[in-house]
């Protein structure tokens, strides 16, 4: 059975714009290509990924165009996405629940702790 790791929009993100630790996740990413390792992320990643360059540009950091092509140079590590089942409507009622004014916060949270925790199951089979 192949490998398979459960990557974070922080750590991909620094495979396009350098950052402090940019160094230490392109080790990481080549031992993975190395290793025949598949790169699984839940299907906000694009999502978050998109946020934190659009952020970046906001603060004058990198330029909007320099955002864009980061973002399609995070496409091309070939990261496989995954959708939960189920994820919008509990997050529907967990923010009811919790008289949130929006459900993105809880849609990020759920859908990390539905991979990580699946993720992890799978490895102990």
């Amino acid at each position: 059975m192949k490998n398979a790791v459960v990557v974070d929009a922080g750590l991909v993100a620094m495979w396009a714009i350098p950052e402090s630790y940019t160094d230490k996740a392109f080790t990481l990413v080549n031992q993975w290509a190395r290793g025949d390792t598949r790169l699984l992320a839940p299907c906000l990643i694009l999502t978050e990924v998109t946020n934190a360059f659009y952020k970046r540009g906001d603060r004058e950091e990198i330029y909007v165009a320099t955002a864009i092509a980061a973002l399609h140079i995070v496409m091309e590590f070939g990261i496989e996405i995954r959708e939960e089942p189920g994820l919008h409507s509990r997050s529907i009622k967990l923010a009811h629940q919790l008289k949130r004014p929006t459900t993105a916060e809880n849609d990020l949270n759920l859908n990390w702790i539905y991979y990580k925790r699946r993720f992890l199951e799978k490895k102990d089979e």
